[in-house]
């Protein structure tokens, strides 16, 4: 304390006494004297002996007030501290005490204390106690004085109030509680001390016990059962006020005391004991009395001042779960609207979050909006919506682009806001891809380019039609044509695919959009200059693209077949004889390209005049169009005009499937018939492109355009895909099984191109967010039903048939032959028997099993033709057809050939020599027996002859047979028809078929070559061909009917007269003729060597032709340096002839002509070959001669080598 510059330097500054401290470095210290370990204050300074020591406990209590007090009144003291040289307090307390009582000093201390008690220690008065001057250092006032407090738990006045109260009024002087300390010695113990106060002091502290119902503030007045009451009377004793209630004072006659109330609504109090409730701020509420916490206001409600009962709603009553409260907050550097609680004003109101607000009230935010919960609606980018209406929300279908989304009304530069979807440009401007421009003058000039690429594309494709012949027409140009057909298809095809609500994704999506050009729509859209000019009102927009633009495209055919015309009629005026002359106007070319056109560009057209009923649906629920999007699909105002449009445009398409359904299925036949070859002609746009008999593939072609065109009109996204799905698997299956393209290239890439869009249509479905509606449902159902209904009709279809089999037969004739001698006869009979509409089984085309070919005579036939040749009674396969139909009562009919015989007598006598072993006959159930008893009464059956020489008029023969046998199913009209189609032929052919008249077999081979070929020909625009018969002679037909001749080759026809003829005739037309070999007979050899030459030189009626043999053997070597095909009408089945005769048609347009090949293949000098033949008697002679030849003729035939396919 001495050396503590904190209390000296204090002690320095107000005291003044320099002398009494010594000047440290830190400070002032205590200048202390007597051994040094007291300090003398001035007063006794200048006299020790003078000074009064003071002692002090070792912690120099108090020490630097005494040094004060002793120099401001002149108090001689002598202070000291007592040595701290004991460890524990009490052992020091002691110590002090000892001294104290030893000693003739002065000691102070604090009281009441026990330990001095003796000393009876009395107060020395001091000015009274300055705080402001002790706490700057000034002292020289009196200390604070010792505290006597009652300490008492902080729950006591909830626990036990009346102590507390009790303790509260105790009060006892400082001087009798030191009397009453004093009072405790060793007799007597702290508790008989108390006990002698109370009971001597009795009225005293009976005051100080307070009364039950005397409460004090925080308290209040509670009955038995703690609950508060507000009469003394009905209380037994005081209570803590608990939250939610306040104390309050009430005077009565006994006195004052407390009762605790209820908090009133709108206000409250949350802690115990309060004497004020407090109102409840802005944002909270109180609906009930008695409260300790307000209520927030819920999100939705505020309560905009202090002390209210309730919160008022959002909304002025609507529907409050689309209201709350909140603020714009910045979180993380981002603005965001979040929720709050105890909102205190109304400006806090706003929507929820995807929700907006409109007139006062809160709407639902949509598809393409977004609503973050600032009751404004904020425009997504590819949607639009108008100021005037902000939540009435479109979808910018067309161009996205033009929809940057923001706030309402907002369009990309240049667009007019006053549009659906920003849908159409300001006046003067044309639409780009994210707004609009200017017009410009290069516009104006692409819309020129486009109209004149368009007049000379069409008009192109019509002169090329109508300057080529059939002739001129190369199969590579055909099959250019079927698959720029097939292109356009499938590019119309990913149109519509566009067109449908699948989301597709890059880069698909961008060859999607660049294969749009196709579109009409697309196409006016991409032509500025068009909307430069002026806008268009959707109706005229509509007829301008179904109308105006398919005419654009038929006036470049209309002007060049004008100019054709008039070039014609100038020509005749100038007295030129024209090919053009004699055709005539040739319209029939003008409605070829009008039906090409047409066919290539079918999907457009029905997508073009569908497009009313193509409606998308927006957000806001509303529809429009999908190709103008400011039309919406009401069936009012323009939309009403636009669907009675579509639905008489609708007839156009509809009309031309049906006109093409009529021609293919009903005028067709007749005009090829009657040979209209203009009308064929005019209809080549359905007849070029497929395989003979396959023409009604066209029809279902449109019907699967026409309902891929619908597909995005359909009510849903499924059934759009379904529809598709459905006609291009249909398609993929008619093409996998009928094959029905003219090359089979062609159908093999029809086939690739539906799987390819089946997997691509499969790939979108997956992705397609639409939900399977009723129309889905339905469509399912229907396919269900359809599949059981399937199932029950063909098992009743085959209950059906087997009840008719046994009434009536499914074949009316079954031809029985032999096949080496009579097979191209037999086939012959057949074709001329369905050209009259009757069914015939041929076992060449179903040979099975011989089992199969029983059992059909035996239940599926009603007549059984007999092929009379001179040696079917030599093949016991014949001869067992014969038995089992006579068992099964069939009606026979023999048609005899030359050289036929009925077995006599002999013959069935040797039966087993000539059959030999007629066991397999037997394990048939044909018994021996039976066989004879058939062939000797075959006699009996109907039998009719065929001339060896026939022409097809004697094939007449078999109308007369049939109706005879079967007059039911045959009529004369069927003789007839087969005479028109002969006669027709020969007159205006162009195509000659050559065969051996003396061998039946070839004969018929070439009439049905003639038969198959002849559609092949016809779709080729080649009219024919026509079997020359015996009789006629190539140079009084004319070279018009001698371009194109076929050769078929059987034995020795090279040595028939009439063949020779007709090839040194053909050779006087070499420059226009072309030869196709055909060999139709297993037996003839290609003449190759110098032998066969030589040999066919010695044949007789070679030999007679004199200066024309060279010729002759000129015609006879070129036509095999030709690919020679094979067609065998005795074993092959029906199709693979009908393909043969399909590749012959395509052969004969490759030829050269027979001066080519004669030229390329000079004559060779045959003078001395025949010379030797006719004289020459020595055989060295001879064969001397036919080395040197053969020498000649190998070198002119180097290179050449037969082939034959």
């Amino acid at each position: 304390m001495w050396t503590s510059p904190v209390y000296m330097n204090d002690y320095a500054r107000w005291s003044g006494d320099i002398e009494g401290l010594v000047q440290a470095q830190d400070g002032w210290h205590a200048k202390c004297h007597a051994f040094d370990r007291f300090w003398l204050s001035p007063a006794c300074r200048h006299n020790v002996s003078e000074c009064i020591p003071m002692l002090s406990h070792e912690y120099g209590w108090l020490v630097d007030a005494f040094m004060a007090w002793s120099t401001a009144y002149g108090m001689p003291a002598a202070v000291g501290i007592m040595d701290g040289k004991y460890e524990s307090t009490s052992e020091s307390a002691e110590y002090f005490y000892s001294l104290a009582r030893s000693l003739n000093v002065l000691s102070f201390w604090f009281r009441p204390d026990t330990s001095q008690v003796a000393f009876d220690p009395l107060p020395i008065i001091f000015p009274v106690h300055v705080a402001t001057e002790w706490a700057v250092g000034n002292k020289r006032t009196a200390a604070t004085g010792s505290y006597i407090g009652k300490l008492a738990s902080r729950r006591l006045r909830e626990q036990a109030y009346n102590v507390l109260s009790f303790l509260e009024n105790l009060k006892l002087e400082l001087t009798e509680m030191q009397q009453y300390l004093g009072m405790k010695d060793a007799t007597k113990s702290w508790e008989d001390v108390a006990c002698q106060w109370i009971t001597s002091n009795r009225q005293r502290w009976e005051r100080w016990v307070p009364k039950d119902t005397t409460c004090i503030p925080g308290f209040g007045l509670i009955d038995a059962a703690g609950n508060a009451v507000t009469t003394r009377e009905a209380a037994k004793g005081c209570g803590l006020c608990t939250p939610g209630t306040s104390s309050k004072a009430i005077l009565d006659e006994t006195g004052r005391t407390y009762t605790c109330d209820l908090c009133s609504p709108g206000t409250y109090q949350e802690v115990s004991g309060e004497t004020l409730c407090i109102t409840c701020p802005a944002g909270r509420v109180a609906a009930e009395a008695g409260v300790s916490q307000c209520e927030a206001c819920t999100p939705g409600s505020y309560a905009n001042s202090s002390g209210l009962e309730s919160c008022q709603p959002c909304g002025n009553g609507d529907d409050q779960s689309t209201w709350t409260t909140s603020r714009l907050t910045e979180i993380r550097g981002s603005q965001q609207w979040i929720q709050v609680e105890a909102a205190a004003s109304a400006d806090l109101c706003h929507c929820i979050p995807g929700w907006f607000l409109r007139n006062g009230r809160c709407h639902e935010c949509t598809e393409g909006a977004s609503c973050p919960g600032s009751s404004q609606v904020e425009v997504l980018p590819g949607y639009f919506s108008s100021s005037i209406d902000p939540g009435s929300i479109y979808r910018c279908y067309r161009s996205p682009l033009a929809c940057p989304g923001g706030d309402p009304g907002t369009c990309a530069e240049g667009r007019d806001n006053r549009t659906v979807a920003c849908s159409a440009c300001m006046v003067g401007l044309h639409p780009t891809a994210e707004g609009c421009a200017p017009c410009q003058g290069q516009d104006y000039f692409m819309l020129i380019v486009v109209c004149i690429l368009v007049l000379l594309a069409t008009g192109g494709a019509h002169a090329f039609l109508l300057f080529t012949t059939a002739q001129k027409v190369q199969v590579g140009l055909v099959k250019v044509g079927i698959y720029i057909g097939q292109l356009a298809v499938c590019v119309q095809v990913v149109v519509v695919m566009h067109r449908m609500d699948m989301e597709w994704q890059e880069p698909f999506v961008s060859i999607l959009r660049a294969l749009s050009f196709i579109s009409v729509d697309e196409l006016m859209q991409s032509l500025n200059a068009v909307s430069c000019v002026t806008r268009f009102s959707p109706t005229v927009q509509f007829l301008f693209q179904t109308v105006a633009v398919p005419l654009a495209f038929m006036t470049g055919p209309a002007v060049v077949h004008l100019q054709y015309v008039c070039i014609c009629k100038m020509g005749n005026r100038r007295g030129k004889r024209t090919k053009a002359k004699k055709e005539g106007a040739r319209l029939h070319i003008l409605a070829e390209t009008f039906g090409m056109l047409c066919m290539l560009f079918f999907i457009v057209l029905c997508t073009a005049v569908l497009e009313p009923f193509d409606c998308v649906t927006h957000p806001n629920l509303a529809s429009t169009m999908t190709t103008a999007s400011d039309v919406l699909c009401n069936f009012r105002d323009d939309h009403w005009g636009l669907s009675l449009a579509a639905s008489f445009l609708t007839l156009l398409p509809v009309s031309f499937v049906a006109l093409c359904a009529w021609i293919l299925l009903m005028e067709l036949p007749k005009r090829i018939h009657r040979m209209d070859v203009k009308f064929i002609r005019s209809c080549s746009f359905l007849l070029s492109r497929f395989r003979p008999g396959h023409h009604a593939f066209a029809i279902f072609l449109l019907v699967r355009n026409a309902v891929v065109a619908m597909s995005p009109i359909l009510p849903s996204v499924a059934a759009g895909c379904l529809a598709i799905f459905t006609m291009l698997c249909l398609n993929l299956c008619l093409s996998a099984v009928f094959q029905p393209w003219l090359f089979p290239l062609c159908t093999y890439m029809d086939m690739l191109a539906n799987v390819c869009f089946l997997l691509i249509l499969l790939h979108g479905a997956f992705y397609v967010e639409d939900e399977i509606g009723a129309s889905g449902m339905i469509a399912c159902s229907v396919v269900f039903g359809a599949t059981l209904a399937l199932f029950f009709g063909l098992a009743a279809y085959s209950l059906v048939e087997y009840w008719l089999r046994k009434q009536r037969k499914t074949y009316q004739f079954f031809l029985t032959h032999h096949k080496s001698t009579a097979g191209s006869v037999a086939r012959l009979v057949k074709l001329e028997l369905q050209q009259h509409g009757c069914s015939v089984f041929l076992d060449s085309d179903d040979l099975s099993s011989l089992v199969h070919l029983f059992g059909v005579i035996s239940q599926s036939i009603e007549n059984l033709i007999v092929i009379g040749s001179a040696d079917i009674w030599t093949r016991k396969w014949c001869v067992g057809e014969v038995v089992t139909a006579k068992l099964h009562d069939v009606t026979m009919v023999v048609l005899a050939l030359p050289g036929f015989h009925f077995p006599d007598a002999a013959f069935i006598a040797a039966l087993d020599t000539v059959l030999g072993d007629l066991n397999e006959l037997v394990t048939y159930g044909l018994s021996k027996s039976d066989i004879k008893d058939t062939l000797t009464r075959l006699r009996d059956q109907k039998t009719i002859a065929l001339p060896e020489r026939f022409q097809v008029s004697d094939l007449a023969c078999l109308a007369e047979m049939m109706q005879q046998v079967n007059p039911a199913r045959t009529g004369k009209d069927a003789v007839n028809l087969i005479h028109s189609f002969a006669d027709g032929l020969g007159a205006v052919t162009s195509c000659l078929v050559l065969a051996n008249h003396d061998d039946m077999e070839a004969l018929a081979t070439a009439h049905v070559l003639r038969i198959w070929m002849f559609p092949h020909l016809l779709q080729r625009r080649i009219n024919g061909p026509f079997v020359i018969s015996s009789d006629d002679r190539i140079m009084e037909l004319g070279i018009e009917h001698a371009k194109l001749v076929i050769v078929v080759c059987t034995k020795d026809c090279l040595e028939a007269p009439g063949m020779v003829q007709w090839m040194i005739q053909c050779y006087h037309f070499a420059s226009h003729c072309r030869m196709l070999p055909i060999i139709a007979d297993e037996d003839f050899r290609v003449p190759g060597t110098v032998a066969d030459f030589r040999a066919l030189a010695r044949s007789p009626n070679v030999l007679t032709q004199d200066e024309s043999l060279p010729a002759y053997l000129a015609v006879v070597r070129v036509l095999f340096t030709q690919i020679a095909f094979r067609f065998s009408a005795r074993y092959s089945n029906e199709a693979t002839l009908k393909s043969k005769a399909g590749r012959f048609a395509e052969r004969l347009l490759d030829l050269e002509n027979l001066a080519t090949l004669l030229h390329v293949a000079p004559l060779f000098d045959l003078s001395e070959v025949t010379t030797c033949v006719h004289e020459c008697t020595n055989e060295a002679e001879r064969n001397e001669v036919e080395q040197r030849d053969a020498d000649r003729f190998d070198e002119d035939n180097e290179g050449m080598q037969e082939v034959v396919f």
